[in-house]
């Protein structure tokens, strides 16, 4: 008799992954209609969150290291829904935020996901402690959902919460979860931020390579590429790196330059190391020039005076040696960039600030009308078409205060400079009490802020989407170096000797 054939068992798990991939394959036939830059991204893309699989372990270590790296690239996203908007204001509401998909949100999204399985599945990790400044950050949060009832676009005002919240959620990660080993590598990122945001901009103002790359996304648009017309320096061509405009460009590098200013003059450098963060240091001001921003300019030199005042009043060692330094770099870049700075005040017509002028006073009559709770968070546009009394241009207000504060009214302006408040006063304790690499660390946020905010008081583009990451890890920085402080401390007290 024949034996009969041996049966092969077979298991239902084995379709599962079957089923997964003809969905996921389904859900992919959009892709080929996408451009080609588009359809590269998401191959990439696809191609990453597969090795992301087979590493899903480690994501948690090495996205760590990828996010500080990816920060600057935080503009090169698809934006989405973008075309419910009129085109004449899709630009300014790039800076009130909308919903879009990037490297930052993959590099996220893939961080917050593994924090989750540690804490829920794993149970590596506990839940998250609450701090103390978090109450400014939900305050925040609940002024933008506060601003909603009766705004008249409801849609741009939900991307700006969208967009919010993203943020946020890396701040709860790198606050949460930065350590001590994690600290090199925020200096090393920082350092080649501005080496590339400096090539960068070189290359788009000299040599007319890759200009406008945030707004073109590689889709070769001649329009795309072209920048707005500033009045008195209409022929040059400035300086964006991979950021929306020159303004923002040049605000993320007077909020960067910090990093080398900070390292240059730690007592732990070594010569060759300090000599590298002079030379980036020099580098990046030369840059910073190139972006043409008097408000960047001004924000940068009151940020590091203030910097020098406060090394000073805290006693920082470096103090004398920063002054020695600050000076050779005046020098180094003064017979340069003097020229470039006097032809931009000397040249700049009194229209553009008149404009501005008549845009606060428009802003101011409609925080006044909404003063607690603001127009709505999305909506200036719609206030300003409503309560123009001046033919003002259909722009975003030229300063932060009031912007958020027509938007989002008193509860929004008190809960985002008192968020900053908040920072800047951990930061402070840190540099009064802490010592080593966590002390220089904290000193860098306490510049960095200063010239976030003095530049807001002349631009509207605090919430540009490099600038505004930024923001938010500095922010982070402030529980971080705070909880890894407390660390240090109760590591260096001596254990109670037995009795």
């Amino acid at each position: 008799m024949k034996s009969a054939a041996p049966r092969i068992p077979f298991d239902p798990r084995l379709l599962i992954p079957v089923v997964l991939g003809a969905v996921f394959a389904t859900g992919l036939w959009k892709v080929w209609t996408l451009d080609f830059r588009w359809f590269a991204v998401a191959v990439v893309g696809i191609a990453a969150v597969s090795v992301a699989m087979l590493a899903l372990g480690h994501i948690g270590q090495v996205g760590f290291y990828v996010f500080l790296f990816t920060m600057q690239l935080a503009s090169l996203e698809k934006w989405f829904f973008k075309n419910t908007v009129q085109e004449d204001w899709q630009g300014t509401l790039l800076y009130t935020g909308l919903i879009g998909l990037g490297p930052i949100d993959l590099v996220l999204m893939g961080l917050l996901g593994s924090w989750l399985v540690r804490i829920f599945v794993t149970r590596e990790e506990p839940l998250p402690r609450f701090e103390r400044i978090d109450i400014w950050i939900l305050m925040l949060i609940l002024a933008y959902c506060f601003s909603l009832p009766g705004a008249p676009r409801i849609s741009t005002g939900i991307f700006a919460i969208v967009y919010l919240l993203k943020h946020v959620l890396a701040y709860f990660y790198v606050s949460r979860n930065l350590r001590r080993h994690h600290l090199p590598w925020v200096i090393a990122a920082a350092i080649f931020a501005i080496c590339m945001q400096s090539g960068i901009g070189v290359l788009q103002s000299r040599f007319h390579v890759l200009e406008g790359l945030a707004r073109d996304k590689g889709m070769g648009s001649a329009e795309r590429q072209a920048q707005y017309e500033v009045p008195g320096i209409e022929e040059k061509v400035r300086a964006e790196g991979t950021l929306y405009d020159s303004h923002t460009y040049g605000c993320y590098l007077a909020m960067m330059l910090a990093f080398p200013f900070m390292m240059v003059q730690a007592p732990r450098t070594s010569g060759r190391m300090r000599a590298l963060y002079g030379a980036v240091f020099v580098v990046g001001c030369g840059a910073l020039v190139l972006s043409y921003s008097r408000s960047a300019w001004v924000g940068f030199g009151v940020s590091i005076v203030w910097g020098f005042l406060l090394m000073m009043m805290t006693r920082h060692p470096g103090a004398r040696r920063g002054l020695l330094i600050g000076a050779i770099s005046a020098i180094a870049i003064a017979p340069w960039g003097a020229y470039y700075l006097w032809d931009r005040f000397a040249r700049a017509p009194g229209e553009i600030m008149s404009v501005r002028f008549e845009g606060y006073d428009v802003a101011w009559s409609i925080w006044k009308q909404h003063l607690l709770f603001g127009y709505g968070i999305g909506n200036y546009l719609d206030g300003l078409r409503r309560y123009s009394f001046n033919f003002t241009a259909e722009l975003a207000v030229h300063n932060v205060a009031l912007w958020l504060g027509t938007e989002t009214g008193i509860f929004g302006v008190t809960a985002f400079y008192g968020l900053i408040v908040a920072a800047c006063i951990r930061f402070w304790k840190i540099a009064t009490s802490g010592g080593g690499m966590i002390r220089d660390l904290a000193y860098v946020p306490l510049i960095a802020l200063v010239a976030y905010v003095v530049d807001g008081m002349a631009e509207p583009t605090f919430r540009e989407p490099v600038v505004f990451m930024t923001f938010w890890f500095f922010i982070a920085l402030a529980v971080g170096l705070t909880r890894l402080q407390r660390e240090e401390q109760f590591r260096a007290t001596p254990a109670p000797v037995p009795v």
